[in-house]
């Protein structure tokens, strides 16, 4: 077992009693990090939109390495433009249109993004690619909500959490693990770097939403800030103060402050973390079953790394990632009734 592991379950203990604790405003749940040279990530693709299919094809043998330190030269590889053409024939062969495509090499597959004439039936064509040789599966792309109330977008991303120390018994938690060397993915929103509560506890902040700069947007930040908070700087303190945050961007601020993310974003990022060493995946958010993320979460697990993910109390039957078997599932009560991270 892994040295690391045993600080690895406090942090993850720690966030299942706080599960249970009441909330202020905006709070609730999360994990810690650690500390190595990450490889850079590759230009990352927009989100695909609506009408579109994730369609997954097995990699030839010749160009699949689960172990984490081939992931960088993977993306490189001359042999993915000859996969992409066969992939472009197969969408022509199916009346699609290939959109985008990002290597899963944990998984040993290439995801495809293909999109569908808004006139077609989604399942028909699901129906026939099942039947196509090639095809590993294909799958809707599903849509998926961060797990918040999200504070006014005038507001300190952070400010709503503060009280919430008193709630948590932050200072007797840190007696017994403050995250030091534990390194956690946080697969969110974007995550504001320069806020002064997170100088320095970001080991990478990538986006696998656009090719842009990572934005700093309210949802992924407060949840940074609960997990690895700064302590003694005047403002507030995370569960893991001494961690370092992978900050995954998979999803994005809508106008109305709502966070939404998709199939293949939060795909894209749980391969990255997977592949980069992460020890803890943190998914405040929920939406239905997938195949892709429930693939990925499998693997996750098994190499030993912790995932928590939030409880939709709103959801009509189980919901991704908390009904996926291994997954701490974290709930809140939060004093104003709204769900929390």
């Amino acid at each position: 077992m892994n040295a690391s592991w045993p600080r690895v379950g406090a942090v993850l203990a720690c966030l299942a009693w706080l599960a249970g604790a009441p909330l202020a405003a905006e709070a609730q749940a999360a994990p810690p990090a650690g500390d190595e040279t990450l490889r850079p990530v590759p230009a990352a693709s927009h989100d695909p939109g609506e009408h579109t299919l994730l369609v997954m094809l097995r990699l030839p043998a010749t160009h699949f390495r689960p172990d984490a330190s081939y992931g960088g030269r993977y993306i490189d590889d001359s042999g993915r433009a000859s996969r992409r053409r066969r992939a472009e024939e197969l969408a022509r062969q199916h009346g699609l249109t290939l959109v985008d495509d990002w290597p899963m090499p944990v998984l040993g597959l290439d995801c495809y993004v293909m999109r569908y004439p808004e006139r077609e039936s989604p399942e028909r064509i699901l129906a026939n690619l099942a039947r196509d040789p090639q095809v590993e599966w294909a799958q809707p792309v599903a849509s998926f909500d961060g797990m918040a109330s999200t504070p006014p977008a005038e507001a300190d991303a952070l400010y709503p959490v503060q009280p919430a120390g008193r709630y948590w018994h932050v200072a007797e938690l840190h007696r017994e693990t403050t995250g030091r060397d534990i390194r956690v993915a946080v697969v969110d929103s974007g995550i504001d770097a320069s806020h002064p509560d997170l100088l320095g506890q970001l080991a990478v902040n990538a986006n696998f939403v656009d090719g842009g700069a990572t934005p700093a947007e309210n949802h992924g930040t407060a949840v940074a800030g609960i997990i690895a908070a700064r302590a003694g700087n005047g403002g507030i303190v995370g569960v893991a103060p001494q961690a370092k945050l992978m900050g995954l961007r998979a999803c994005w601020q809508q106008p109305d402050l709502a966070t939404r993310c998709n199939s293949f974003t939060l795909g894209k990022a749980i391969n990255y973390a997977i592949l980069n060493g992460a020890q803890v995946i943190n998914l405040s958010l929920a939406g239905p079953p997938d195949r892709l993320l429930d693939r990925l979460l499998d693997v996750a697990l098994e190499r030993g790394i912790g995932v928590v993910g939030a409880i939709d109390a709103k959801a009509a039957g189980p919901a991704f990632p908390a009904n996926h078997h291994g997954v701490l599932a974290v709930a809140s009560q939060p004093a104003s009734g709204k769900p929390a991270p």
